[in-house]
């Protein structure tokens, strides 16, 4: 396992035990260490440090080491039947299991419970099955996260696939670096429903590909997510201590949203391992269908505006980054413009205009044809 927050071996280790902090830990605790640090800081700070510290690293109350929010609308139980075969065939089994069945009908809600009954005995005296009515799709998380017992929690949609060792590696790379967030590796498959004999189903269209970066880069999650609901999961603190919960006014990206607050304040580590595949339907009800571009580029800003109405704390030796590879993209920036100003004002593109001008007549008429 590797701590990806740190683009070298000089800001990984140089710069954090400069500090006689241990990198692995939580930013937030990497942060109370440098707080705590300062010669002239006051006492009473410090002790105040001392107690936020204490109140961080004392959560003990978990009966496993996982809990797996398992979100499930009951339409798809060929989906479903598959994800709890997944959780079955788990190698490390310090996990339990909150099946969140949200805006259900009656008779798929007893047609999961039956599918929850049908799992070797072990798993399903792990399994509770909520309902949940009403809201957008951040509703049954927080729903799940009350109920959650685990040390860490992550979040399973049913149409996607867990390879045996989803839990093992969480939990081996939760050992190394307690309190940060865990980020494995997915690869991505399309699929599209289809009819089999035995009923309605899907089936895979493409083989599994490398979509997602292979590493966590908080800058480039600012542009967009890079990192599927399943490749992570997060230390129980963040709910439980810091308090956060998923945003119920979003329709969607939610999980973006969680992802940004919460990687600022523990940070991520780095499993190398494959251990999920991401499925995108092509065709079928989905999120991607449901909502509209419009939708989806609205939460987007509305994410955006909230990250930016508080401040960002970014991990141990993002400031090296910044000083290397900022002022080149500000260069490049102001080169591009310049060129493109030059362009504007040629002779060339002035003695050009007529023909451009006549261009764009001829490919309007084209389109009426």
């Amino acid at each position: 396992m590797r701590s990806i927050d740190s683009n070298s071996v000089y800001d990984r280790y140089t710069v954090g035990n400069s500090l006689g902090m241990d990198s692995q830990v939580s930013t937030f605790e990497q942060l109370i260490y440098a707080l705590r640090s300062k010669e002239h800081a006051s006492p009473s700070f410090r002790s105040t440090l001392d107690q936020m510290e204490r109140e961080i690293t004392d959560c003990s109350d978990h009966t496993h080491f996982l809990t797996v929010l398992l979100r499930t609308q009951g339409d798809r139980l060929n989906c479903l039947q598959d994800a709890l075969l997944c959780l079955a065939a788990q190698t490390d089994r310090d996990f339990d299991v909150i099946c969140l069945v949200h805006n259900a009908e009656p008779e798929s809600l007893l047609a999961v419970h039956a599918l929850v009954a049908s799992v070797p005995q072990w798993l399903r005296e792990r399994i509770r099955v909520v309902e949940v009515n009403g809201g957008t799709r951040a509703r049954p998380l927080n729903a799940g996260v009350e109920e959650a017992r685990g040390s860490y929690i992550a979040v399973y949609d049913d149409d996607d696939l867990l390879f045996a060792d989803w839990v093992e590696q969480f939990h081996t790379a939760a050992k190394a670096a307690p309190r940060r967030i865990i980020r494995a590796c997915v690869v991505t498959q399309q699929i599209e429903p289809a009819m089999w004999r035995s009923g309605a189903g899907l089936r895979s269209i493409s083989l599994p590909e490398g979509t997602y970066p292979a590493s966590f880069d908080p800058l480039d999650h600012f542009r967009q997510n890079r990192s599927p609901f399943m490749s992570l999961a997060f230390p129980r603190e963040l709910f439980s201590v810091f308090g956060l919960r998923f945003d119920q006014t979003l329709d969607v990206c939610e999980d973006w949203d969680f992802l940004l607050q919460a990687s600022q304040l523990c940070g991520v580590e780095q499993a190398e391992a494959i251990t999920a595949i991401y499925r995108r339907w092509n065709g079928g009800t989905h999120s991607a269908v449901t909502h509209s571009e419009s939708v989806w580029r609205s939460n987007e800003k509305r994410i955006i505006a909230k990250l930016a109405s508080s401040p960002v704390m970014l991990p141990t030796g993002s400031a090296h980054r910044l000083h290397r590879d900022v002022p080149e993209t500000v260069v490049e920036t102001v080169a591009d413009s310049a060129q493109l100003e030059a362009i504007l004002n040629s002779t060339s593109w002035r003695v050009t205009k007529p023909i451009r001008h006549a261009a764009r007549i001829a490919k309007r008429v084209r389109r009426r044809r």
